[in-house]
């Protein structure tokens, strides 16, 4: 594998409000050449290369970015690769970047072109899973790259037009930027180490954990830092997999409100026991918070004030996934005097992906049970109640089995959730129904309906805190990409 980094300079005239000025940009090349691609397993590795490298100029950019002064009306990026032939493949790939002329960017980017070169020269591509079950994002490499070192630089956009309809009031429309994450995964030798932060809004850490693989047959892993507490087949499951726009609203009323699943800080221990019907076990403990998102301090008495979350999951047969999941958690409403409760909740889940017809089936099933300090009605003495939850997703898949392949997926999703079980019409329903269009692991645009109903004695704060909940009808057109 050889690779040459050279760095040009040319004057570019640029006209702008009907004058021209003289911008100076520098050019960037990489070449890449591989005259041992003699199969197409050795032709996918340097393009799986080409991949990391154009992460790695885009890292470079943002580096400059924040040390240099950008005209962005100035800016514009071209790429051009070449296959020669089926023997030999060689690809020319061409960044070109305004003022990328300081020697600590282009020490970044000859480093990092160097580093991923080491890490993917010599690696074989895993094949990508073929059903829903087997691409948990949690999931480890492939045994046969377990021992090799792999760097992946990450990216994912999601922006969004809406038009809402709420209650009485007029309808509005919003274009937002939805989601804007970036990230690394590292692995290598048994040590895997993962940063992903969202930035959308303000910056916030979602995943930043270290994991180490202690044993490998059975696998046997023990991860800590900040990630997915091991609870529920659709909070487990990367939003780019699931068909929808969003998880939904009963998804936020569990998470952000009661409290179950989501990310959290703490450690975890998962154990995989292989085989035909690959048995996975997982069971952690975790930092718990209060209303507010706030961590809490506790004693012995209130569980320290962590939760302890169990997951079990088998695949029956192939495309399929039955999964159990159990937790005890500590949480506090934003009160005087401040009193940390302990609740429980359980669940069973159902995954689907399997080919019928000219396409695939996908599907998500689930049902909880549980317990809540958020409750209803205006009994004294009434802090602590029994909710239930069910619902699922149905989605089929026409196209998109092959890498890159365009597709087109109508799906929908129905949702409900009981918070309080003494308490009548309190209910909380959504649903949603949408079509998705793109290329598989690439981008997609989506066009989705939904609607959410309250019932008359909804507890306040019930979707958000402090805020009463009101039946709306929405339209949305959302454009994702990810690298």
């Amino acid at each position: 594998m050889n690779i040459t980094i050279a760095m040009m300079r040319d004057v570019l005239m640029a006209r702008s409000n009907h004058r021209s000025a003289g911008v100076r940009s520098d050019f960037l090349a990489v070449s890449i050449s591989s005259k041992s691609a003699t199969n197409d397993d050795e032709a996918e590795v340097d393009t799986e290369l080409i991949k990391v490298c154009t992460a790695c100029l885009v890292a470079v950019r943002l580096i400059n970015v924040c040390t240099t002064r950008w005209a962005s009306s100035h800016a514009y990026m071209s790429a051009h690769i070449c296959v020669t032939s089926a023997s030999r493949s060689d690809y020319e790939f061409v960044r070109s970047w305004p003022s990328l002329g300081n020697s600590r960017t282009l020490a970044f980017a000859s480093v990092g072109l160097l580093f991923a070169a080491n890490a993917f020269g010599d690696e074989q591509p895993a094949a990508p899973p073929t059903d829903v079950a087997a691409a948990d994002s949690d999931d480890d490499e492939p045994a046969k790259t377990k021992q090799r070192k792999k760097l992946e630089l990450t990216a994912r956009i999601f922006a969004r037009s809406s038009m809402i309809k709420s209650g009485d009031e007029p309808t509005t429309a919003q274009s937002t930027l939805q989601s804007a994450r970036g990230g690394f995964d590292f692995r290598a030798h048994g040590l895997r180490m993962q940063l992903e932060l969202e930035v959308a809004d303000r910056a916030k850490i979602k995943d930043a954990y270290v994991q180490l693989r202690l044993s490998d047959s059975p696998k046997l892993d023990v991860r800590a830092g900040n990630f997915k507490m091991p609870f529920s087949a659709i909070q487990l499951e990367s939003i780019w997999t699931l068909p929808m726009a969003d998880r939904g609203l009963v998804d936020n009323v569990l998470v952000k409100r009661l409290q179950v699943g989501g990310r959290a800080v703490g450690a975890m221990v998962s154990l995989d026991l292989g085989g035909p019907h690959h048995l996975r076990l997982r069971a952690g403990g975790f930092q718990g918070v209060n209303d507010a998102g706030d961590p809490l301090a506790a004693t012995a008495d209130d569980g320290f004030g962590h939760d302890a979350v169990v997951r079990a999951s088998i695949r029956p047969i192939h495309g399929v996934e039955v999964g159990a999941s159990g937790s005890v958690r500590s949480g506090a409403l934003i009160t005087a005097p401040v009193e940390i409760e302990r609740a429980y909740a359980a669940e069973l889940d159902l995954t689907v992906d399997l080919a019928a017809g000219p396409g695939r089936i996908r599907a998500w099933l689930e049902a909880m049970i549980g317990t809540s300090w958020l409750v209803g009605g205006m009994m004294l003495n009434h802090d602590l109640t029994r909710f239930l939850e069910a619902r699922g997703i149905v989605a089929y898949r026409f196209g998109g089995a092959a890498k890159r392949a365009r597709y087109v997926e109508p799906y929908v999703l129905a949702a409900a959730i009981d918070p309080d079980r003494i308490v009548e019409r309190d209910h909380v329903r959504e649903a949603a129904v949408g079509i998705t269009y793109g290329a598989a692991d690439t981008w997609r645009v989506q066009l989705e309906a939904e609607v959410y109903r309250f019932g008359d004695n909804a507890p306040l704060g019930i979707t958000e805190l402090a805020v009463a909940p009101v039946d709306s009808l929405a339209f949305l057109l959302q454009l994702g990409a990810r690298i």
